[in-house]
């Protein structure tokens, strides 16, 4: 891919699809793969003879739509506030496409790094495994990355990992974590901006035995504790 790509088009025989949004931008999606709702040029009709198809660009599908409206819960517009674009900005394989490899995200890199230094975000939200170990050198574990909020030395930004926005529709849990790290995000864009943002305090213990349990919990019921946090 062109390290200035940015038209949505037909490249090398395949559909590529270019960042969209605001330049520079406070808030920055990166999507480790698209999807094939995205890519589709549906044919609409002909006019004149001329065929008449959907124009390919991020976020058209269902799954899209999903996290427009997730995101709009939030406070956040995905058309006014984000600048949306994807490591791998082709079409994969299905057995590859949700968790492209290297050799598939190679070909990207030099493009999107461009992009992040152009789009300057305080804070970025990657979907799936290969975009956040783009943006953060980090040797956390995937899974265990989620719900956590990093700092990229390389773009001087926070970084909020998610799953594939794929998965917004897979599970109620899936959607409700994705949920708590749009507003995750939202809250750290606003403190870029200057504005105050009420947190909510937090206490963090480790248990090690079942007395040590049964002694946190009665404590909660006496705090009236209202949020828990529970990581095993």
């Amino acid at each position: 891919v062109p390290v200035n790509w940015s038209t949505s088009k037909r490249h090398m025989g395949r559909v590529v699809l270019a960042g969209t949004g605001n330049i520079p931008s406070r808030l920055m999606m990166i999507t480790s793969s698209v999807l094939e709702e995205d890519t589709s040029e549906e044919l609409l009709g002909r006019r004149q003879g001329v065929a008449l198809r959907t124009r390919p660009e991020f976020l058209k599908g269902p799954h899209g739509i999903a996290l427009k409206d997730l995101c709009l819960s939030v406070g956040i517009s995905i058309s006014a506030d984000v600048y949306f674009t994807a490591l791998c900005k082709w079409l994969l394989p299905k057995s590859d496409n949700l968790s492209p490899k290297p050799k598939h995200t190679l070909p990207g890199h030099a493009c999107l790094d461009r992009e992040i230094r152009a789009v300057a975000p305080s804070v970025i939200v990657t979907f799936g495994k290969p975009a956040f170990e783009f943006a953060v050198k980090s040797r956390v574990k995937f899974a265990d990355a989620i719900g956590m909020t990093f700092w990229s030395e390389e773009y001087q930004c926070s970084v909020i990992p998610m799953q594939h926005y794929y998965y917004v529709l897979a599970k109620p849990e899936l959607t409700e974590r994705f949920y708590l790290d749009l507003v995750q995000a939202s809250m750290l864009v606003a403190e870029s901006e200057g504005k105050t943002v009420a947190r909510v305090p937090t206490h963090y213990s480790v248990i090690r035995s079942k007395d040590e349990l049964t002694h946190w919990t009665a404590q909660r019921l006496l705090d009236n504790t209202k949020l828990l946090s529970v990581d095993c």
